[in-house]
């Protein structure tokens, strides 16, 4: 009986032995892998963090070279002579831009989308030569003949080879047709007092970039 309450007792110490192992060889286990874990997540940070600043730092770099850099304005490369012919040339009468209405009559808006231009008039006898200030085509065409442009009378538009657009108006007759090639210095009409104006003279406009600007800016006799 002795021996068998002493067997008992050796064998709960062991089963206790056992589970304090246990126990213990688990905590440990638990804790390396919470080390790992931990460790593994410090470096993925850590690496993060890198990436992060690795990339802001190329934005920033890229940022600060885009500022400095000066702006490219686009510049026409073609260059423009007058609209008139420099035999029949006098002088301009209305610049591009806000322009007084008591000046104009009534006539046209406040801010002037062109220049006039007044070159020689002797009515039944000779008009001014409105000329091709570059090589361009024909993508418009009213003729005084036929059909007046609504506010510009006779009226021609050419395209030119770098995109940009000019525009004569108030045309007593035209020379050319519509898609014609024309060259730099070709006769496209004659100055006139077609449309809504109460003179003879030319309005001239340059579009570039879809955009109407000062012509002055650009044309040379």
């Amino acid at each position: 009986m002795e021996l068998l309450r002493k067997l008992g007792t050796a064998i709960l110490c062991f089963v206790i032995y056992l589970t304090l192992v246990w126990a213990v060889t688990g905590r440990l286990i638990a804790k390396d892998d919470l080390e790992d874990s931990r460790s593994a997540h410090i470096a993925e940070t850590a690496f993060l963090r890198s990436e992060i600043a690795t990339i802001l730092r190329w934005n920033l770099t890229a940022s600060m070279y885009t500022i400095r850099q000066p702006k490219i304005i686009q510049q026409p490369v073609v260059v423009y002579r007058y609209p008139i012919h420099p035999e029949d040339y006098i002088e301009l009468s209305s610049p591009y831009g806000e322009r007084n209405p008591y000046e104009i009559g009534g006539w046209g808006d406040a801010f002037h989308d062109g220049l006039d231009l007044w070159g020689i008039s002797r009515w039944l006898t000779w008009q001014a030569r409105i000329v091709a200030v570059a090589d361009g085509k024909v993508i418009e065409h009213w003729n005084p003949v036929d059909v007046l442009h609504p506010a510009l009378g006779g009226y021609v538009r050419v395209q030119h080879k770098d995109g940009s657009v000019s525009s004569y108006g108030h045309l007593s007759s035209t020379y050319v047709w519509y898609k014609q090639e024309v060259k730099a210095g070709d006769v496209l009409g004659r100055q006139g007092a077609t449309g809504q104006t109460a003179e003879s003279h030319l309005h001239f406009e340059l579009e570039i970039d879809g955009v109407k600007v000062n012509p002055l800016r650009y044309i040379k006799m």
